[in-house]
């Protein structure tokens, strides 16, 4: 009697086990939530950069909280927190790489004269129209809010600063 008692508690104690797509598919909702929520350039970078470092990543098993405590500010810990319920911010997982491609991922469009643009995939619907002319060539139009301008230094261009 003793034994099975142990074995009860030992079950009722157990966490439930969350595949790889189950986990993946969870955390890109909360990226894609965080994303929403931050209104700020530098913040969505930051998101951003954590979304590429975690790719190089692929075999190695993460929760949401190890995900924030190595990669996000604290004020941007706290909007996944409220986000989330605890069996979920401290349940580890592997990452799934098809659905995280799929969900988080780039489309990466080149076009004639060496113009690419780089799209994330779960805004691809929102921000690009895709035409088919008659001669069976495909446009696309790409709109939103310029928030920034890069030239191949990696530097911002200042709109206030004048030109040397």
């Amino acid at each position: 009697m003793t034994r099975f008692i142990l074995h009860s508690q030992k079950f009722l104690l157990s966490q439930t086990s969350i595949t790889p797509a189950q986990g993946t598919m969870q955390f890109s909702k909360i990226v894609k939530i965080l994303l929403n929520k931050t209104k700020d350039l530098g913040a969505s970078e930051q998101v951003i950069s954590a979304i590429v470092n975690l790719k190089s990543k692929p075999d190695s098993l993460i929760s949401i909280q190890s995900f924030c405590e190595n990669y996000l500010s604290k004020p941007l810990q706290e909007i996944v927190k409220a986000e989330v319920t605890d069996d979920f911010y401290y349940s580890t997982f592997s990452v799934d790489q098809d659905v995280f491609k799929k969900e988080l991922g780039s489309t990466v469009l080149s076009m004639k004269d060496g113009i690419m643009a780089f799209v994330p995939t779960f805004k691809y619907d929102e921000h690009v129209t895709e035409t088919v002319e008659k001669n069976g060539v495909k446009k696309v139009t790409i709109e939103g809010i310029l928030q920034g301008k890069k030239i191949n230094s990696g530097r911002k261009i200042d709109k206030e600063s004048p030109r040397k």
